[in-house]
C-alpha cells in the first residue's frame, strides 16, 4: 500500500484519542491493537496517553499548528502491513472469481456425475 493520507475532523478541543483510534479503525480498517500513532516526535501509547487524553493535549505545543485558525494535528499512524485485512480480502476474491469462472462454465442441464468431474 504505502504512504496514504486521511483526514478527520473534530470540533475544536473535544476530541480525544480514543475518538482518533475509533475513526482509524472505523474509517481506515486498521484494528485498535494494530495502531501505533506518533506526532511530533513523540509516540502515543503508554498510560500517559490513554484513550480519554485531547488530542490538543497529547500533541502539544510542538505537535499542533494553527492554519488559518483552524487547529491541525499531523498524527503518524504505524501498522504492519496488512493489519488492515487487505491482503485476505484480495486473496477471498481471487477464489471468489476462480470458483465463479468453475461455476459459469457448468452446463445447466449437466447431470450431477458431469458437474462432479468439472469440480
Amino acid at each position: 500500500h504505502g504512504p496514504r493520507s486521511h483526514e478527520f475532523e473534530y470540533p475544536e478541543g473535544a476530541a480525544t484519542i480514543g475518538d482518533l483510534r475509533q475513526g482509524i479503525e472505523q474509517q481506515m480498517s486498521v484494528p485498535r491493537s494494530a495502531q501505533k500513532l506518533i506526532c511530533g516526535g513523540k509516540s502515543w501509547h503508554g498510560i500517559a496517553f490513554g484513550d480519554d487524553l485531547k488530542l490538543l493535549d497529547a500533541a502539544g505545543p510542538k505537535g499542533c499548528k494553527d492554519v488559518m485558525g483552524v487547529k491541525v494535528i499531523h498524527v503518524m499512524l504505524m501498522a504492519a502491513p496488512n493489519a488492515d485485512g487487505s491482503e485476505a480480502v484480495s486473496k477471498l476474491e481471487a477464489q471468489i472469481q476462480e470458483a465463479s469462472g468453475i461455476l459459469s462454465g457448468i452446463a445447466a442441464d449437466a447431470s450431477f456425475e458431469d458437474v462432479r468431474k468439472q469440480l
